[in-house]
């Protein structure tokens, strides 16, 4: 019996073998491998290699603006291995955000994740520390932040009162209190910062050369 490409004797059949993965599209002409890779080795790399770089990975993240999935398949990805910033003058410079669908417009929406921002003592800017972050106080003992210079809350109306609540128990009172001011427009460019790990890696460089 003749073992798959993988070295594994095949336990049951051999199966296709889509050199593009299928989860990102169907395209004419890509390459499949027939009678070379086991439906044991298949569907191990489909449930782990594969599926980091489909739910994990940026590129992962762009099957739904390019609309390979559907927005309600949002809820499957990941977030972790890619930040997603704005980019933008004001209040909201270098707020975080996340995509999750909005069944209202049926389509996929950026969403702020709950989040402080605290300035810096040299006054270049803020630091961003997340909820998590600030629940075990560690921020506090930061030497690059200064909150009585200024800080910024961010989150959706159920999550403001929460941050705020958890801030005060902290002895962290503001002097003034003012509302965030979202761009004149209404849009927010968005920067993406991400991750490659061994997994993603793996994924995108386990193919198989045949001479």
């Amino acid at each position: 019996m003749s073992s798959c490409i993988y070295g594994h004797l095949p336990n049951g059949r051999f199966t296709k073998e889509h050199v593009l993965h299928e989860a990102f599209g169907h395209f004419r002409g890509a390459l499949v491998l027939h009678d070379l890779v086991c439906d044991g080795c298949n569907q191990e790399f489909g449930r782990t290699i594969d599926a980091a770089l489909a739910r994990t990975s940026a590129e992962g993240l762009e099957r739904y603006r390019f609309g390979v999935k559907q927005p309600p398949e949002i809820v499957k990805f990941r977030f972790g291995k890619v930040t997603l910033r704005a980019k933008v003058g004001g209040d909201f410079e270098g707020a975080e955000f996340v995509q999750r669908f909005d069944p209202t417009r049926n389509k996929v929406v950026s969403q702020l994740v709950p989040a402080v921002a605290v300035r810096r003592k040299d006054g270049g800017g803020f630091v961003h520390f997340t909820e998590e972050q600030i629940r075990d106080g560690g921020w506090l003992r930061n030497p690059e932040v200064d909150w009585q210079q200024g800080f910024k809350v961010f989150g959706g109306k159920a999550d403001l009162p929460r941050l705020e609540a958890l801030l005060q128990s902290q002895g962290v009172l503001p002097a003034v209190r003012k509302p965030l001011t979202p761009p004149p427009d209404g849009a927010v460019t968005v920067e993406q910062e991400f991750e490659v790990t061994s997994e993603m890696q793996r994924a995108l460089g386990d193919q198989v050369i045949i001479e």
